[in-house]
């Protein structure tokens, strides 16, 4: 038996700047599931950035990550890091698709896409090989406003389990649990963070489990 999970696109749009005021760093988040997505990343991302990872084919751990996997991205904007491997899975390819699509208009390689693209990185191994498999990428605060972040995923056998922490701010933790057998769950992640200071980090590591967290 195979246990898959993925996750396949980041939006990120930041606050725009009507205002300041003082206050402490904050993050909240939650999962919403069972619902495929159609997002139009662009709409989504005004003043803000989106990136979509994908692993063509499969293939070890190893060598699926010595590279980004990055498949495509805003071309303007450059808030959201590159995935880093934290534990890499028995292996890693696209062979798992979720339901959820995308279009946008403003990306760098191609520069649209109008019909709606699937891509993803699929993480598949055996239960035990699959669990806390993770990896963990970064968003830069454009400002000291409220930023939206959004993440598109679905897994398969296995639960999701997102930790996000920013400086001065408590950590959030939240966390979907596995599918039923031959059961697929979309899921979309939404999360709301206010920095201390513009250029502070959110980092969000994202695990998986066989069995529920």
């Amino acid at each position: 038996m195979r246990f898959q999970s993925t996750m396949i696109a980041a939006c990120f749009a930041a606050g725009s700047m009507f205002c300041a005021t003082t206050h402490a760093a904050v993050i909240s988040g939650s999962f919403a599931s069972g619902t495929v997505t159609s997002a139009d990343l662009t709409a989504q991302s005004t003043n803000g950035d989106w990136r979509i990872w994908d692993m063509p084919g499969s293939g070890t751990a190893t060598s699926a990550w010595t590279t980004p996997p990055l498949y495509n991205e805003r071309s303007v904007a450059t808030a959201i890091g590159d995935l880093t491997a934290v534990r890499n899975p028995t292996s890693a390819g696209s062979n798992f698709a979720p339901g959820h699509t995308y279009v946008y208009t403003d990306g760098t390689a191609p520069v649209s896409e109008t019909t709606g693209t699937g891509v993803g990185i699929s993480l598949a191994g055996t239960q035990a090989q699959l669990d806390s498999a993770s990896f963990s990428l970064s968003i830069t605060a454009a400002n000291t406003l409220a930023h939206t972040v959004t993440l598109y995923g679905a897994q398969s056998y296995t639960g999701s389990k997102l930790t996000l922490s920013l400086p001065g701010a408590t950590t959030e933790v939240d966390t979907l649990t596995n599918g039923a057998s031959s059961t697929t769950i979309n899921w979309v992640y939404t999360a709301t963070f206010t920095a201390n200071a513009p250029g502070d980090v959110l980092t969000i590591l994202y695990q998986t489990s066989g069995a529920s967290f």
